[in-house]
């Protein structure tokens, strides 16, 4: 039985269930992008929350391609692409609607937190998740647009 548990590079089967790394170990997509992964490091090769390239080719979608309405999950140290459909983190569990934002994770109302007005949004972007100020145009960390996969402003916080 394959779990879909994160391996390390150097595992030749995976640390959880035992399975051989097997064909598919990182489904095409470059796991050292992902918050904690590095080059190499695989996927258990069949959990079923993870698409294989057979799979992508089949929906003639782009590994890459950020459909409208998806979303890059706040929680701390996940950061990962979910699609719209999506109600909770595929990979972590976080609801959608619940991480959005620090003000929501904690459970204040945005503004009334240190350096936040209204109008100021996080980063969507895997990996950033900055607090920008509301006359941003673009992540001041990034540089990745306002409206790259979904714009998250503190009104949309709660």
């Amino acid at each position: 039985m394959n779990c879909g548990s994160h391996n390390y590079a150097s595992r030749t089967s995976c640390y959880r269930c035992g399975a051989l790394k097997g064909d598919y170990y990182g489904y095409g997509y470059d796991t050292s992008a992902l918050p904690g992964w590095k080059s190499g490091d695989w996927i258990c090769s069949s959990c079923p929350k993870y698409a294989t390239p057979a799979d992508v080719a089949m929906y003639g979608l782009n590994k890459t391609e950020v459909m409208a309405g998806d979303w890059y999950c706040s929680a701390m140290y996940c950061g990962s692409h979910n699609y719209a459909s999506r109600t909770s983190c595929y990979r972590c569990g976080a609801l959608k609607n619940d991480y959005y934002g620090i003000g929501a994770v904690y459970g204040y109302d945005a503004s009334a937190l240190p350096g936040w007005k209204s109008g100021d949004w996080i980063c969507s972007r895997i990996g950033c998740g900055m607090h920008n100020y509301a006359s941003r145009a673009e992540c001041y960390k990034c540089k990745t647009s306002r409206d790259f996969g979904g714009d998250l402003r503190e009104s949309e916080l709660y």
